[in-house]
């Protein structure tokens, strides 16, 4: 797959506990807050459907899923190039059952790009995406987008206690989309995202 020459890169911070947190031994406050960085793309629009953790020693209440914690469930769309010099909170305040977690994993339900051509814009969409525009000029592909989520590591366990932490996720745009290989004509939206401790000041 070509990648896009493109420096955009999606940053998602997670900030952890605050001083009165009135929070029991075994509880962790969440907020999740995606920022984004300049690029040469004209368009990268996502919407996210669900936000978990993934690992945890405990179900989720809601759904009783294993080992999963939802952080949010109510979809939320975003150019990710408008971001350059602000924040969208996506997640804030969330309480969760403290302990050590795997992963991180954003559930996409769909994403449209539009790029620059010498013959002007186009627009790939995933399909029968809402947000995309009327007219689509080919397919963005997203294998694992709407199934198991995106998966965002980290190195070794993250430990949430309640404590004030933060955690940097990295979403690269220029690592996500390209051209898929051979003369399809379509796009491929494989997202890379990195996640690590940031040190608080």
């Amino acid at each position: 797959m070509r990648r896009l020459a493109v420096t955009a890169a999606v940053a998602a911070i997670l900030a952890l506990g605050c001083e009165d947190d009135g929070l029991s031994n075994d509880e962790a406050r969440l907020t999740l807050l995606l920022t984004d960085a300049p690029g040469d793309v004209t368009a990268a629009v996502v919407t996210i459907s669900s936000i978990y953790l993934q690992g945890g020693s405990e179900n989720d209440e809601a759904t009783d899923e294993p080992g999963r914690v939802y952080l949010r469930t109510e979809p939320v769309t975003t150019d990710l190039l408008t971001l350059v010099d602000d924040v969208a909170t996506l997640v804030d305040g969330a309480v969760i059952p403290a302990g050590d977690y795997g992963q991180i994993r954003f559930v996409i339900e769909g994403a449209y790009l539009e790029v620059e051509t010498d013959d002007g814009f186009e627009v790939f969409s995933t399909p029968g995406y809402a947000e995309a525009p009327e007219t689509v000029h080919g397919e963005l592909k997203c294998p694992s987008c709407s199934q198991s989520g995106i998966k965002v590591n980290f190195q070794g366990a993250l430990n949430l206690e309640g404590d004030d932490e933060t955690v940097l996720v990295d979403f690269d745009v220029s690592e996500t989309f390209g051209k898929e290989a051979g003369n399809s004509g379509k796009w491929i939206m494989q997202p890379s995202l990195k996640g690590s401790r940031v040190e608080n000041p």
